[in-house]
């Protein structure tokens, strides 16, 4: 059997002690997790600053439905000041959210509090793309009236999913959220 090994070093990455972990010499994470040799990047998390994190919250935790996992205030040598460019004299908070029991931590909210909400930029550079999971009309509802700018949803045709639905909004702070959904796929394989 193949075990897994923490290594000695730490990091400090948002202020947050994590623990660098590892895999004994020779064997790739994926692995000892999944028995299929990967040696390319594992994607732990998307991290999103906002202005506001109690409203931020309303959009992530209380709308989309990740689950809160943690909320600490980031120590004066955080290592998100330099990732950021976030001013030193200004106070952040970070918290990590799950989506569901096997996805803990997939999302971070780093929040700068005297930072103004981000302007919605041409052409968009980023999104989080997320299956609605039988939850797209109700999020999409939920976004407008929060009043948040919606790009109207159309038809999404996929080779090996069949019919969807795709649709958009921008938080408070102009992050692009993209939804999908195929209510005619089996949720497993909705990814």
């Amino acid at each position: 059997m193949k075990s897994l090994w923490i290594g000695a070093a730490g990091l400090t990455l948002c202020g947050c002690v994590a623990i660098e972990v590892g895999t004994a010499p020779g064997l790739t994470m994926s692995a000892v997790s999944s028995g299929i040799d990967y040696e390319g990047p594992l994607v732990k998390r998307t991290a999103l600053v906002v202005s506001d994190m109690e409203r931020a919250l309303t959009v992530y935790r209380d709308l989309l439905g990740f689950q809160l996992n943690s909320l600490t205030q980031s120590g004066p040598t955080s290592y998100s000041y330099e990732v950021f460019a976030l001013p030193r004299d200004t106070p952040i908070r970070f918290a990590t959210l799950n989506s569901g029991p096997d996805q803990q931590r997939s999302l971070a909210l780093v929040e700068s509090a005297r930072i103004a909400p981000h302007a919605a930029q041409a052409p968009r550079p980023t999104a989080l793309v997320i299956n609605a999971n039988g939850r797209f009309d109700a999020i999409l509802a939920g976004a407008r009236a929060m009043g948040l700018a919606v790009i109207e949803p159309r038809a999404l045709i996929s080779q090996t999913q069949g019919a969807g639905i795709e649709g958009a909004f921008l938080d408070h702070d102009g992050h692009l959220i993209v939804l999908y959904e195929f209510p005619q796929a089996d949720p497993a394989n909705q990814m």
